[in-house]
């Protein structure tokens, strides 16, 4: 991040059963962002999903040395094993 490196964080956290879950031990990984953020010294950026044409121009564009998080992974029904 200091030599400008764009960083996107993904997670295959818990096991929603291929269902987005709002909160809890399975839920979106939004309890995540403050204490990111504050290991990283920096605002990052929380997308609500994990792929996708949203996801996929979020990324193209991140400026020199930004954070994205992406949303779980175990979200798709495909990743439930």
């Amino acid at each position: 991040l200091e030599q400008g490196a764009n960083v996107i964080l993904c997670s295959h956290f818990g096991r929603p059963k291929g269902e987005i879950i709002e909160t809890g031990k399975n839920g979106r990984l939004n309890p995540v962002v403050k204490p990111l953020e504050v290991l990283l010294g920096q605002t990052i950026t929380k997308l609500d999903d994990c792929m996708g044409p949203d996801v996929e121009a979020a990324t193209k564009n991140l400026g020199e040395g930004k954070v994205v998080l992406l949303e779980n992974t175990r979200f798709y029904s495909g990743e439930t094993k």
